[in-house]
């Protein structure tokens, strides 16, 4: 399966050998949302909002579905392992990092750019696309 952000506020879960719609999700604000990764069981699917991550509980989705009688016209997921599908709320650590430093300028962001391209260009001055991306920035 395929998760698309496609900067709706909805995100397209599609069949990858086909291109069939398998289902669609939303989340609980309004906006984009940007489709990030699966976890390894293909049951959680972690993406972006403008402001928060969120996780999508697929198994979780579909077994309320069921009893509508709407599921997706999927396979079943694999059943889960003992214990993982505890009603605990995710812990989670952000790490700040650097962002209390106020952001670069546009003019600062660019001449980074510019000095990154610059470097591979030296390294290797016959490498098309490094001195197509300088070119360009």
């Amino acid at each position: 399966m395929l998760a698309i952000g496609d900067g709706s506020s909805e995100i397209r879960l599609e069949e990858t050998t086909t291109g069939r719609e398998v289902a669609r999700l939303t989340g609980p604000e309004q906006g984009w949302y940007l489709a990030a990764c699966f976890t390894p069981d293909g049951t959680r699917l972690i993406g972006q909002g403008r402001r928060f991550i969120f996780v999508w509980n697929l198994r979780l989705i579909r077994r309320q579905l069921k009893e509508l009688r709407l599921d997706w016209d999927w396979p079943e997921f694999l059943p889960a392992a003992p214990g993982s599908e505890s009603r605990q709320s995710l812990q989670v650590e952000v790490l700040t990092g650097d962002l209390h430093k106020p952001p670069l300028t546009r003019e600062q962001r660019a001449q980074r750019a510019i000095e990154f391209h610059r470097r591979q260009v030296e390294a290797n001055p016959k490498d098309a696309k490094a001195c197509n991306n300088l070119a360009w920035v």
